[in-house]
C-alpha cells in the first residue's frame, strides 16, 4: 500500500517548502526543528506532561514543513532498517491513543515527584517512560526530536535540566532500540547521566555535527 505522506514516486514526504530531495529536506527539517526548540524555550512555553503536550510541541516544531505536523499517524510505520517481523513495528496507529494514555501517565507521575524524590530515580524513572512513549513514535516524522523537546520542556519548570548533548545521539537511538527489545539498561545509564537540577535550565538538545 502506497504511502500517503509521500510525494507519489519518492521516498520524500510531502512538505509546505517543495522539496522533493530527501536530503535537503532531512536537513530543512533539523534545522527549523532545532530554531523552533530553542524558541519555544526563549518564551518559557508551558507543557504538560500529556499527549496534548507532545503533540503541541511537535506542531510548534514542524508546522511550517508539514500539513499534519501534531497530528497523530494514519500508518503502521516500522524502525529504520528493520524487516517486516513485527517486533520491527512502533505501535500501531489504531492503538495511539489507548496505549499512549497509559503510557503517559508514568511520565505525569515522576514529574510530580522531581522535587521529592531521589534525582537518580527520577533519572530511572524518566528513562522508563521515554523508552514507553517512545514505542509510540506516534508521529509520522520528527518522533525523537520532538519527544527530547517535550520531556525537556516538561521537567524545566520543575528545575530539572535534561542535558541531551552529553550522549552522542547514535548511542542514544541504540540505547532506545535496545529499550524497545527488554533491555533498559543503557537508556537508564543515559539519563542518570543526562539529568541534572538546575535553577535556570537551558536547553541542549544535540551535539554539534551530530543529528536526531
Amino acid at each position: 500500500m502506497p504511502d500517503p505522506y509521500l510525494i507519489p514516486g519518492t521516498v520524500v514526504l510531502q512538505n509546505k517548502l517543495g522539496i522533493s530531495d530527501f536530503d535537503e529536506l532531512e536537513q530543512a527539517v533539523a534545522d527549523i526543528g532545532d530554531a523552533m526548540a530553542y524558541r519555544l524555550f526563549d518564551k518559557n512555553t508551558p507543557v504538560p506532561a500529556t499527549l496534548a503536550g507532545w503533540r503541541a510541541v511537535h506542531k510548534a516544531m514542524f508546522g511550517s514543513v508539514f500539513e499534519w505536523a501534531g497530528d497523530f499517524r494514519k500508518v503502521n510505520i516500522r524502525k529504520s532498517g528493520d524487516d517486516d517481523s513485527s517486533d520491527g513495528f512502533f505501535a500501531p496507529y489504531g492503538r495511539l491513543v489507548a496505549d499512549g494514555q497509559r503510557a503517559v501517565r508514568n511520565l505525569e507521575n515522576t514529574v510530580r515527584r522531581i522535587q521529592t524524590a531521589k534525582i537518580s530515580l527520577i533519572a530511572d524513572n524518566l528513562a522508563d517512560a521515554y523508552d514507553q512513549l517512545n514505542y509510540l513514535h506516534p508521529f509520522r516524522e520528527g518522533n525523537g526530536r520532538s519527544q527530547k523537546v517535550f520531556f525537556s520542556l516538561v521537567c524545566r519548570p520543575r528545575g530539572l535540566q535534561l542535558n541531551w548533548s552529553e550522549i552522542p545521539s547514535n548511542e542514544h537511538s541504540l540505547a532506545a532500540q535496545q529499550a524497545m527489545r527488554g533491555d533498559i539498561s543503557l537508556l537508564r545509564k543515559h539519563f542518570q547521566t543526562i539529568v541534572a537540577k538546575a535553577a535556570s535550565p537551558s536547553l541542549q538538545l544535540r551535539r554539534r555535527g551530530s543529528s536526531d
